[in-house]
């Protein structure tokens, strides 16, 4: 099932009208409102103050996707599960490498939010590759990495915490104070997550070359998730152009689609 609402996640992409339902603005505002009516937080971050601005909306969508499970035998629970999804993932073409691959034409461009990575900066190819492999990870990859583990709260989780952090990092906002918070939670959700691509990048790229690095950082911290991911990016491919790292992100995330395809299967036989 899980393989399932992931895959009409993607192909809900392929619909741009729904685009428009991607803004998370509220997100911020629904922090500062809660920001405001805890005690004490202007000049300090307490950590309940972090716990309480972030649990509330977990817990409605938990009660949400409880809730609807036991409507129209599931169906609900599975629709509201591909509208989380697709509302938390960033927008990609996944939807359209899919297809290519049975025409044999995979050159289809991914596309991520392009204010944060534009692949035509001036930057080297090499820093344009780690920017594209570090924003495609926190925008599609992680996100369903924690779908699969935590269903529709784990998928708004690691999204909320990514929204607010980036939200956090401007001086002028009134989360500043907790922007170590959301730092630190999503450096913990970026721990598993980070290590799953990199050996992803191994089976999809230059393996014996990107597999000792893997090996070498598998237990690593957390402030060496980063530079983890960074090495595997640049391991994996003979070249560093834009078109070789896109396409090597979408063969490392349909590995992880077919062995989690594999292991449904599995469990439907036995």
């Amino acid at each position: 099932m899980t393989i399932i609402i992931i895959l009409l996640a993607f192909f809900c992409d392929k619909y741009q009208g729904l685009l428009k339902i991607k803004h998370y603005a509220w997100i911020n505002s629904y922090a500062e409102g809660m920001l405001r009516l805890l005690p004490y937080t202007k000049s300090a971050a307490p950590w309940w103050g972090f716990i309480c601005i972030i649990s509330p909306v977990l817990i409605i969508i938990l009660l949400f996707q409880l809730v609807m499970h036991t409507i129209w035998f599931g169906l609900a629970g599975f629709i509201f599960s591909v509208f989380i999804l697709y509302y938390c993932l960033g927008s990609s073409r996944m939807s359209d490498y899919l297809l290519a691959i049975l025409s044999k034409q995979t050159s289809q461009p991914i596309v991520v939010d392009a204010e944060a990575v534009n692949m035509t900066t001036p930057d080297s190819a090499e820093i344009r590759a780690i920017k594209f492999m570090k924003m495609t990870h926190q925008e599609i990859f992680a996100i369903i990495f924690w779908f699969i583990l935590l269903g529709a709260v784990g998928a708004a989780l690691y999204r909320i915490l990514l929204v607010l952090k980036t939200y956090a990092e401007k001086n002028t906002s009134s989360l500043h104070l907790y922007l170590p918070y959301f730092q630190f939670c999503l450096e913990v959700l970026n721990w598993p997550s980070v290590r799953l691509l990199s050996l992803c990048l191994s089976l999809g790229g230059a393996f014996t070359r990107v597999f000792p690095i893997w090996c070498q950082g598998l237990l690593g911290g957390l402030s060496e998730n980063q530079q983890l991911l960074a090495d595997c990016t640049l391991a994996a491919t003979e070249t560093n152009a834009p078109e070789a790292i896109e396409l090597l992100f979408y063969r490392a995330l349909i590995i992880c689609l077919v062995v989690l395809a594999l292991m449904t299967l599995a469990s439907v036989i036995s």
